[in-house]
């Protein structure tokens, strides 16, 4: 009776549905496989896009910053030679914006990390062919920590001992005024205060006295000292980013 029923089944049918059954799953589980792993590559792709643009961004700050900061030292530099040329004199004259640069002026460098941290954060770091990369971008916020010490030493000095100076001059409400005024001058949305700095002609209407003290050249010196230091941190700085900006452009090179 068995074997009546097994003579009546048509094999090859049966067979072939089988095996149609059997590729279909294997299929189904092959596309979503492959589909998953095209979305995952499209998400590393647009974050390693992300950090590329960010790493432009910084690459401008920085180079502002760069600039910024020479045009701040020369400054001190015309300030200090003008001081020391009339020791006897309780004030000097000097050109408002040039006195500003000087004594007021304190840029602080601010580079964005957000991108390479999302990075870092989503495990998508390990996707990235070239070690020599991954390395940099993993090392990139302590170059960055390094970089920032000085401007922000500075800045204190600035705070604590230049502005006192500065306040004794009958001069210093104005030179504290124009910061806003110089500041704005070709203020575009996104530009950092380094940017305007760097590239525009700011605005000159006088001179203004400066007290000629032996603590006024002593402060200029101290803090074109550590700008000079700062500008040994910028000089590598910026060809490790560029570096790192076309690495990166080749890794999606050949994603693409």
């Amino acid at each position: 009776m068995a074997d009546d029923t097994l003579s009546g089944i048509r094999w090859p049918r049966f067979l072939v549905e089988g095996a149609v059954i059997v590729v279909s799953i294997l299929l189904a589980f092959f596309l979503e496989g492959w589909g998953a792993e095209r979305e995952f590559q499209r998400d590393v792709t647009l974050e390693l896009e992300n950090v590329l643009v960010e790493l432009k961004r910084n690459e401008e700050i920085t180079r502002a910053e760069f600039e910024a900061v020479e045009r701040t030292i020369v400054a001190i530099d015309t300030v200090i030679a003008r001081l020391v040329a009339e020791p006897d004199a309780p004030y000097v004259a000097v050109r408002d914006s040039t006195a500003w640069l000087a004594t007021y002026w304190a840029p602080t460098y601010d580079p964005s990390m957000g991108a390479i941290d999302a990075l870092i954060g989503s495990g998508y770091l390990a996707q990235i062919e070239d070690n020599r990369l991954r390395l940099g971008l993993t090392g990139l916020r302590d170059l960055f920590r390094d970089a920032t010490e000085e401007s922000r030493i500075v800045l204190q000095m600035n705070i604590e001992t230049l502005y006192p100076l500065v306040a004794e001059s009958p001069d210093g409400p104005l030179l504290r005024a124009i910061t806003g005024e110089i500041l704005s001058v070709r203020q575009d949305a996104g530009r950092s205060p380094q940017e305007q700095v760097a590239e525009s002609r700011m605005p000159t209407y006088r001179d203004v006295l400066l007290p000629n003290s032996r603590a006024m050249v002593g402060a200029l010196s101290i803090k074109a000292g550590w700008y000079e230091s700062a500008l040994a941190e910028f000089r590598p700085l910026q060809s490790q980013i560029r570096e790192l900006i076309e690495a990166l452009e080749t890794e999606l090179a050949a994603r693409r």
